[in-house]
């Protein structure tokens, strides 16, 4: 059994057709606006044009993207797993049993870190936790890159979040301390992910960092983070065609350098007209990722990535339905990776409570997206023979045989009646993820670097803060 439902439609065809081709539209008459003369000379050597009006605006023709689409490869059927992470970006720690979060600290990022890799249904944990405050704001990613290189689970992970094109090659010279300790290439600890800002705009600092990626044969990529009303049209037909447009715009980047072959689309999130804050888990989303979903199999693409990052400022309710809006529509589209696990007050809150109670959902749809099997054995019929009409399955072998494989065993969420509920102690979801958390963060992390090694990373470290 397929346990997605990639083909939903919520567009028709003429829809899709008129998307697509406002997008070509955008792409051929507004264009990107790239803050790099190499950069827009390599573009227009790949098949863009500029004119001498706006020299900095790349734009490509419609015939152009036809052939760019056609010429790309068909995108991997969905795993039958997601990947899921932790949350990033962080600047501030709800500590559990805190009534006020604390600006982040290096601390705190490594408890973060070690109660993601405790966590059975966290994959891995974001490798950009968030900004410690306890170190200079200028040097801040190098320190992250200490931490996820000392304690992440698996190892290695790939540092990617460099911000600053100033830190790129202290970055480099700390990657290749790692390489002569543990082996392997630059590549497995140094990548490099910058963001157009949008609309339509390539800054000048985030095309240095790809360029300096590019050019030490690191892997580097264009992320896209539009909002509805803010960056893009208010209007979902208008938030859309912006979105496969700067879409196709960096994948075009990212071909023209790299040679990839793969289209992937991004997902615009909602701004708050009331109050200017940006939410990536709304009912819009919802709708949004479904349409792009359905678009993207027109370029042999799908959405793949979502955050489940809520503006939701306690563990609650409307924490767990927002993270519902983001989260399902992208497993339903055959989507893959899922992060955002502990994220509260969209990007600014790490909660360990709320990563607990995250890692229970995470379980669910992983649940979900696995499916069933239909063949001789799991369609019982020998078993419904020998109980017969009006009997009970509970004490049958083959409920035995199989219902730690076929049923969810929730470890938080309530399964007991109400009286039993009571004699426990009437404790919720968030009382047993306080315990959970507690219990992981007495113990400390075990890294996966020597002292030798930390000092040798912690010597360049203190060696670009004097720069």
């Amino acid at each position: 059994m397929k346990s997605y439902l990639e083909n939903i439609d919520v567009l028709s065809p003429e829809e899709c057709n008129l998307i697509h081709d406002d997008a070509l539209r955008i792409i051929s008459e507004v264009g990107l606006d790239v803050e790099s003369e190499e950069m827009v000379s390599r573009l227009v050597e790949f098949g863009g044009s500029v004119s001498p009006s706006r020299p900095s605006v790349v734009t490509f023709s419609g015939e152009f993207i036809e052939k760019f689409v056609e010429e790309s490869e068909d995108a991997p059927p969905p795993a039958s797993q997601i990947t899921t992470l932790s949350a990033g970006y962080c600047l501030k720690y709800l500590a559990p049993q805190a009534d006020e979060p604390e600006p982040l600290t290096l601390k705190t990022i490594a408890n973060t870190i070690h109660l993601a890799n405790e966590l059975s249904n966290i994959d891995r944990p974001h490798t950009f936790i968030g900004s410690p405050s306890d170190v200079p704001l200028q040097v801040n990613p190098l320190y992250c890159a200490l931490l996820a290189w000392k304690y992440m689970k698996p190892f290695p992970q790939q540092y990617s979040v460099i911000m600053n094109p100033d830190l790129c090659d202290y970055l480099f010279e700390m990657g290749e301390v790692m390489v002569a300790d543990k082996g392997g290439a630059l590549s497995d600890y140094v990548g490099g992910t910058v963001f157009f800002i949008s609309p339509l705009r390539a800054v000048g600092e985030s095309i240095r960092i790809f360029l300096a990626c590019w050019e030490k044969g690191l892997d580097s990529n264009f992320g896209i983070i539009s909002s509805m009303g803010g960056s893009s049209p208010v209007t979902f037909a208008g938030a859309i065609s912006m979105a496969v447009a700067e879409s196709l715009l960096r994948c075009i980047i990212k071909r023209a350098y790299y040679g990839s072959r793969k289209i992937e689309f991004a997902v615009p999130r909602v701004l708050d007209m009331k109050y200017g804050f940006v939410d990536a888990c709304r009912p819009e989303r919802t709708l949004v990722t479904l349409a792009i979903a359905q678009i993207s199999r027109r370029y042999k693409s799908r959405v793949d990535w979502t955050s489940i990052s809520a503006t939701a400022h306690r563990p609650s309710c409307e924490s767990g339905f927002s993270r519902a809006f983001a989260a399902i529509p992208l497993l339903l589209a055959g989507g893959d990776t899922i992060e955002g696990a502990g994220h509260l007050s969209h990007d600014v809150v790490m909660s360990p409570v709320q990563m607990v109670i995250d890692n229970e959902f995470y379980g669910a749809l992983k649940y979900i997206r696995r499916g069933f099997e239909v063949n001789e054995e799991t369609l019982a019929f020998e078993a419904i023979k020998e109980v017969g009409p009006g009997g009970l399955f509970t004490s049958s072998m083959h409920t035995l045989e199989h219902y730690r494989t076929e049923l969810w065993e929730p470890e938080i969420f309530a399964r007991e009646s109400y009286e039993t509920w009571r004699q426990k102690g009437s404790k919720i979801d968030v009382d047993y993820a306080t315990e959970i958390a507690v219990d992981i963060l007495k113990t400390e992390p075990e890294p996966n670097i020597d002292s030798a090694t930390e000092e040798r990373l912690m010597k360049i470290i203190r060696k670009a803060e004097k720069k």
